[in-house]
């Protein structure tokens, strides 16, 4: 049983003091540091069926079809260049697409575009954004 409890906080430092009845001693009690969340990575993906996934990349503004099963990866759309520009896919510019959705209906491929602050849309039919 306790016989004192004292928390204690100065700047990071957080502990809980407790001085034991049964013995003449104080047993410090440190809490587990939690890092900070992490901020998302570089790459971003999406599943399109078991081999084929999509891909944004916010560094280079861009959005690739990866085939996992033969290594191979296919341009979709963004120029390379930061910005806010629709029209023809190979021309559009993302500034640090970060992740994306696919409509089953439409086949649309939604990309929420961080830099931009904006959903934008990808009709891979018409090849426009």
């Amino acid at each position: 049983m306790p016989l004192a409890i004292a928390w204690y906080e100065k700047g990071s430092d957080t502990f809980l003091v407790l001085g034991l009845v049964l013995a003449p001693a104080l047993l410090k009690v440190i809490p587990p540091k939690h890092p900070e969340p992490d901020i998302g990575g570089r790459f971003n993906t999406l599943p399109v069926d078991a081999h084929r996934f999509l891909l944004a990349d916010e560094g280079s503004h861009q959005i690739w079809l990866v085939n996992a099963a033969s290594r191979a990866r296919a341009y979709i759309a963004g120029c390379g260049k930061r910005g806010f520009v629709d029209g023809p896919l190979e021309t559009c510019r993302f500034h640090s697409p970060c992740s994306m959705t696919l409509d089953p209906r439409s086949h649309h491929v939604y990309v929420a575009d961080r830099g931009n602050h904006v959903i934008r849309k990808l009709d891979l039919l018409s090849g426009l954004a």
